[in-house]
């Protein structure tokens, strides 16, 4: 999980338009 975190973490400081896509997608992964 921390290593999908950091990705997560590329992700929004990179891409801030998808960044808050990316972070509802990882809310469904925690959640099951």
């Amino acid at each position: 999980m921390a290593s999908k975190l950091e990705i997560l973490d590329e992700y929004v400081t990179g891409k801030g338009k998808y960044g808050v896509f990316l972070i509802l997608i990882s809310g469904f992964y925690y959640m099951f």
